[in-house]
């Protein structure tokens, strides 16, 4: 399957943060997190918890963050609080590089209280296609709360909606500072689409027994072992 990534502006990738696959970016605070915990050199099981691994062995954790495309910020935005007031500056990307989003469009009861009751708006200068039968997630760079945003997610059926599609976000109230050229703004995740029918099912003692033994039979790295696939994102 191919996405496609079109410059909807002269602008679009000039300032060297053209899309790429999200594993390319994966944050420095992840690449220094220790494998195990209190500067344990080697794994440590024991019978109570489940040994002494960080989030850094975790596979899903992982794979949610390196999943899919990243569009990045093209340019440096300053963020300045100014007699009360937020105010955005940036020296390059025209006067909507950042936007205000429309009010009737999010609720202010759902942004969290740490965060500005005002949403912005990312200017996207890129178009992205979707094979046909696919749309798009574009949500925050996920597991990424170290960001000063939060960007808000939306499925577009990117296979015939060819616009640029800009991106809401909120702001965090205490930050301040800068939001640097090259930070990812919005995670592309493909999704076939396809008609679901969901069931409940009742205990099976059997079943239950038999996938638990299944998932005991590793003592570390079990997932990762067992029933984890590769991805791939080019």
């Amino acid at each position: 399957m191919n996405i496609k990534f079109k410059a909807f502006t002269k602008e679009a990738g000039k300032s060297g943060h053209s899309p790429s696959p999200a594993t390319s970016s994966i944050p420095k605070w992840y690449k220094e997190i220790p494998k195990f915990l209190n500067n344990e050199k080697k794994w440590k099981f024991d019978s109570v918890s489940s040994g002494n691994a960080t989030v850094k062995w975790c596979a899903p954790f992982l794979d949610a963050m390196t999943a899919g495309y990243f569009i990045y910020l093209e340019n440096d935005i300053e963020v300045q609080k100014q007699n009360g007031d937020t105010q955005i500056l940036w020296k390059r990307g025209g006067e909507t590089f950042i936007g205000k989003h429309d009010y009737g469009q999010i609720s202010p009861s759902q942004i969290p209280s740490d965060y500005l009751k005002e949403a912005y708006k990312f200017s996207n200068e890129w178009s992205v296609a979707a094979p046909t039968g696919y749309s798009f997630l574009f949500t925050h760079p996920m597991n990424r709360t170290d960001l000063p945003f939060i960007t808000l997610s939306a499925i577009v059926d990117s296979d015939t909606y060819l616009n640029q599609i800009n991106f809401p976000f909120i702001l965090k109230k205490d930050f301040e500072g800068i939001i640097e050229a090259g930070t990812p703004i919005a995670q592309i995740i493909p999704i076939k689409r396809e008609s679901w029918k969901m069931a409940l099912e009742e205990y099976e003692e059997e079943f239950s027994h038999k996938t638990l033994a299944f998932f005991g039979s590793k003592i570390y790295r079990t997932y990762k072992k067992l029933f984890w696939t590769k991805k791939e994102y080019r």
